[in-house]
């Protein structure tokens, strides 16, 4: 019951941030992203690198999906005349990073570039997203609504009824009960976010987002 209680106020805040910067506008919520990109770098080398030895800084993870994460959010709004500037410093931050690398990493020099290049690809990027999307404010809160929602689904049914392990070398706690109930719930809340933003996105678009947006 603890734990609940922790996840739901804590996910409060989450969503009281994510809704009062896209009210904001794009700025507030470039900043607000660039954060959580910042976060979500540091979270993702801890658990890639929990107890070994040859983890790479932390710090070099972080400054570059937080330096591609302004590249790409600045691309976004002004896609024409900054599309060089934006490239060149993606391109330019994953070199150092990947130099820096190899004078920090005695081994697992391969791994530990692999996991720079994820937090590019799916920390980075998707996040970049954000701002881009506060442009039409509702955008953003609706898409948030739909991964809040499948994150609901999967941990209350998943703790209710999950017995399936889903992946267990991955992630021990997923299962495929939580899964199928994280898709269902999500599904139902693209159909209310398709009632309440007729304006925006056609209802199609939003069923179509909750099986690629988890």
């Amino acid at each position: 019951m603890k734990e609940i209680a922790i996840r739901a106020a804590s996910g409060a805040v989450y969503a009281a941030l994510v809704i009062g910067a896209a009210w904001l506008g794009q700025q507030a919520t470039a900043w607000l992203f660039l954060v959580f990109a910042g976060m979500a770098a540091r979270e993702w080398h801890r658990l890639h690198w929990r107890g070994r030895e040859s983890a790479p800084p932390m710090v070099i993870g972080i400054a570059l999906t937080v330096a591609c994460y302004a590249a790409w959010a600045w691309l976004f709004e002004f896609p024409d005349p900054h599309f060089p500037v934006a490239i060149a410093i993606v391109i330019g931050a994953m070199l150092i990073a990947f130099v820096a690398v190899l004078r920090a990493a005695r081994t697992a020099i391969a791994t530990a570039i692999g996991q720079l290049a994820v937090s590019v690809l799916l920390i980075a990027l998707p996040m970049a997203c954000a701002p881009f999307m506060a442009m039409e404010g509702n955008i953003l809160i609706g898409f948030m609504l739909l991964l809040w929602a499948n994150d609901t689904g999967a941990y209350l049914l998943g703790r209710a009824i999950g017995r399936t392990k889903l992946m267990p070398s991955v992630s021990p706690g997923k299962t495929v009960e939580g899964l199928l109930g994280g898709f269902v719930l999500t599904m139902v809340a693209a159909w209310v976010v398709a009632s309440w933003i007729d304006h925006a996105l056609e209802p199609s678009t939003w069923l179509i987002a909750p099986p690629s947006s988890p």
